[in-house]
């Protein structure tokens, strides 16, 4: 990888971050790469010397899952997916039964592998994966689907059934 070609997203607005009007753009590009370059070079030491750890503290845990879901939520992809999935789950006339084709036609610039990859990282205790050695065709929302890869709902025990004479009264 040449590292001379990675860009740093700069986030320079000083309405956001009034601490920017004291510097200009390029001081604030300048410093960032530095940040950016000391981390890396920190990063590469402690890998190299295997002074890291996979560990976390426990108190850093929140902090972690809240960045990890900003920056998601940052993602074209995954915001689509997200987007896709509350429709899925809300609005389709098959709530329980899913198909890659469903995603990819609605966003065709993500491709089944990107939508696979999030089907296993974002919903994997929610939906599950019923892979075929054929092709099936199944109607979804009113439009055939043919594949060898559909999704189904797991199910959920939100609610219990509780029979009349269980009931005191």
């Amino acid at each position: 990888m040449n590292s001379e070609k990675i860009q740093i997203p700069l986030m320079y607005d000083p309405e956001k971050f009034p601490v920017l009007e004291t510097i200009t753009r390029k001081e604030h590009a300048e410093m960032l790469k530095n940040d950016f370059e000391g981390a890396i070079a920190e990063a590469v030491y402690l890998y190299k010397n295997k002074l890291h750890d996979f560990y976390l503290p426990k108190e850093l845990r929140g902090d972690l899952d809240y960045v990890i879901q900003t920056h998601k939520s940052e993602n074209r992809h995954v915001q689509n997916f997200l987007d896709f999935m509350e429709w899925k789950i809300t609005k389709s006339d098959t709530p329980n039964l899913l198909c890659s084709a469903e995603f990819t036609s609605k966003y065709p610039e993500t491709n089944e592998k990107v939508f696979s990859e999030l089907m296993a990282n974002e919903m994997a205790d929610e939906w599950i994966l019923e892979p075929n050695v054929k092709s099936k065709k199944v109607r979804i929302d009113g439009t055939v689907r043919v594949s060898k890869k559909f999704y189904k709902r797991n199910a959920t025990a939100d609610f219990v059934e509780v029979k009349d004479i269980e009931i005191p009264f």
